[in-house]
């Protein structure tokens, strides 16, 4: 953790804050290997909080749209 930084108070059993107050959701590749898995990465405080799978990157979509696909096409899938 970065000095001077503190996480948020989180109380059992409540449930997540309202990520428009200032938490917000990253978008992102991993470049472990060639496949450029989708992620997205919860930050709040300007923290890492929580890693996971992007379910709407392009490499996790069965089935795959075509690569002739327009941008304007893809988007309505």
């Amino acid at each position: 953790m970065r000095e001077g930084a503190k996480p948020k108070d989180w109380i059992a059993g409540a449930p997540d804050p309202d990520p428009i107050a200032g938490d917000k959701i990253v978008r992102t590749v991993c470049l472990g290997c060639h496949s450029a898995c989708g992620l997205q990465v919860k930050v709040s405080q300007g923290m890492a909080v929580k890693v996971e799978g992007n379910p709407y990157h392009p490499n996790t979509r069965e089935p795959h749209l075509p690569y002739e696909t327009e941008p304007s096409e893809a988007d309505k899938t």
